[in-house]
């Protein structure tokens, strides 16, 4: 396996309204570039790529080669992993803790599993159980459910290998539709290590994303059929309590942007919270970071800067941002998607860390950067 090339380009800017974790962001597009694979540098994966960050500015990603075939890797100041598959054609890399264990999921025969990584070596194939009735007090609204597909998401980092991880399935006859769990590998439960976690009673999707060490729990929803993708908090350590609706008006009231679908994909130790929204001018994906107390009140919209360099030299427009992770160091990871359609890793982390310096910075002034906040990113793909 040859990697002709290693592109990573950064831009240090001051951006308007920024959340008081840091003054200033430095952003790092991660582009894995494979003559092998793909020809040069390959494309981040829209249906099943996900990225996540840990506290030492390392990165879990993965990239596609084609709509079913994906790779996983890390990346850290500047160095990448080799690809990983674990023995299937889609192994996708969705989140990683500080003691560098890595959740996420890939093809077991016609469907898909949950996994953990550690060290090369990857956990047996993870299912939500089938028709499980729940003995231990639990409500569980999955009583009569044929599992298809599991989908690991967000770990602890407080436990290592015993961390509980958050994700959600997919049910056999219910296309489209997902349900959320909590799985606890030291739970003592009848029922065994999943719990169930669902928004409302009428809920057709619910993603949980992404878990802190507290046991908070935050993703998304479709409450009702046809309803647009709302934000939650819900709490592992009390599972016979539901999950907590943000309102999407007041994240667009913080933002002062118009919002209309919340995707909430992150929340670190401190209660801060961050994902993306679509909604505002030509109904564009945005990134956000809101700060404290697990609510939408002291928000910031956090986008890639149209910066050139950052674009890998084609001169493409950023149209898209979405944030996929946070740390507690205020990193934070996510995608951007340039005109041509190509959608690719970043990173951008606070003034304020310690982390390894990534390589190629490119200083801008705080002059030439107070225009970025006024850019407004698009995606087009749509994401789970």
């Amino acid at each position: 396996m040859s990697f002709s090339r290693f592109v990573t380009y950064s831009a240090l800017g001051m951006l308007m309204s920024l959340p008081a974790f840091a003054s200033s962001l430095t952003f790092t597009s991660i582009q894995y570039d494979s003559s092998s694979l793909c020809g040069g540098i390959c494309n981040f994966g829209t249906t099943y790529g996900f990225a996540a960050v840990n506290d030492s500015n390392e990165v879990a990603t993965s990239f596609s080669t084609s709509p079913t075939v994906y790779y996983g890797y890390t990346y850290q100041g500047g160095t990448y992993s080799s690809p990983i598959q674990d023995g299937s054609s889609a192994t996708s890399f969705t989140g990683i803790n500080d003691a560098g264990i890595i959740s996420g999921f890939d093809l077991s025969g016609s469907a898909f599993a949950g996994f953990t990584e550690s060290g090369g070596t990857f956990s047996s194939a993870y299912k939500f159980p089938s028709n499980t009735t729940f003995t231990d007090g639990t409500p569980n609204p999955f009583t009569s459910t044929t599992t298809t597909s599991t989908y690991m998401n967000g770990l602890q980092s407080q436990d290592g290998a015993s961390s509980e991880i958050v994700g959600f399935f997919s049910e056999s006859g219910a296309s489209g539709q997902t349900r959320g769990f909590v799985y606890n590998p030291n739970s003592t439960a009848s029922t065994g290590p999943f719990s169930p976690v669902m928004c409302t009673s009428s809920a057709t999707t619910t993603n949980p994303y992404s878990i802190n060490d507290s046991g908070e729990v935050v993703g998304y929803c479709k409450t009702s059929s046809g309803a647009l993708q709302e934000a939650f908090v819900y709490n592992s350590n009390t599972p016979n309590t539901a999950p907590t609706i943000l309102s999407s008006s007041s994240l667009a009231t913080a933002l002062g942007d118009t919002v209309s679908a919340v995707f909430l994909t992150s929340v670190d130790d401190n209660g801060d919270l961050a994902g993306y929204y679509t909604g505002g001018a030509n109904d564009e994906s945005n990134g956000f970071y809101c700060t404290g107390d697990y609510t939408f009140t002291n928000c910031s919209m956090i986008d890639v800067p149209q910066v050139a360099a950052f674009n890998d030299g084609d001169n493409a427009a950023v149209n898209g941002t979405e944030i996929l992770g946070i740390n507690n160091e205020g990193s934070v990871v996510g995608i951007y998607t340039e005109s041509d359609s190509s959608t690719y890793v970043f990173l951008a982390t606070a003034a304020t860390t310690s982390s390894v310096p990534e390589p190629g910075t490119l200083v801008l002034t705080a002059a030439s950067i107070l225009g970025l906040a006024a850019f407004r990113l698009r995606r087009n793909a749509v994401r789970r």
